[in-house]
């Protein structure tokens, strides 16, 4: 749903010169936004009804679907790819979320801020399950903190360079303010929900 909002704050302006196979590109993307706009307002609902398993195929059902080839698409993905693996690990389905994350990541053919968003959730994934080896097996505890460490370092390596990319012109055209202001709020409030809801959940289990 991040994906969603960024990308109506940033415009419809694309880069890529006018044509034919861009306007189907554009056509396609357009149709497959509004899909996935509505397949997230579905498992908002299922969400707040406590119905995580239709949240989740909700989002199962986005991922399958064909897409086009284009970044936006890539980042709808990723970012319900985010939204699939916390309620998962709601589920306490803790190594399917981080399947789910993984494939994300492995998948994604540029750096942006979705997969930094992914790195973040799997280190949180790495974090919560080190919290719940504490008592039992504190060598797999000392191991799961550093792949937490690197998952950290690897998403603020990625924005670090979108960051400085915003200094850019060509790089910060299409960007407006309300775009980058909106974009730290949500980030602020989604991964503060994120880490109390996996730590919470690993809890439970």
């Amino acid at each position: 749903m991040v994906a969603l909002i960024l990308l109506a704050c940033c415009g419809g302006d694309r880069s890529s010169p006018p044509g034919a196979k861009s306007a189907v590109i554009g056509d396609h993307l357009m149709a497959y936004l509004g899909i996935a706009k509505a397949y997230h307002a579905k498992a908002r609902i299922y969400a707040i009804e406590g119905k995580l398993a239709l949240a989740t195929g909700s989002m199962r059902e986005l991922l399958a679907l064909e897409y086009p080839d284009a970044p936006e698409a890539e980042d709808v993905r990723n970012d319900a790819r985010a939204r699939l693996a916390t309620w998962l690990v709601g589920q306490t389905r803790f190594d399917d979320a981080m399947a789910v994350v993984s494939e994300g990541i492995s998948e994604s053919k540029r750096e942006s801020f979705f997969v930094a968003n992914l790195y973040t959730i799997k280190g949180e994934l790495h974090e919560a399950r080190a919290e719940a080896l504490v008592a039992s097996d504190p060598v797999q505890v000392a191991a799961e903190r550093r792949a937490a460490l690197d998952a950290y370092d690897r998403s603020n390596q990625i924005n670090s360079v979108r960051l400085r990319g915003l200094s850019q012109p060509a790089v910060a055209e299409g960007w407006g303010s309300a775009a980058v202001v909106l974009l730290l709020v949500v980030v602020a409030l989604a991964g503060a929900g994120v880490a109390l809801g996996l730590r919470s959940a690993y809890r439970r289990s």
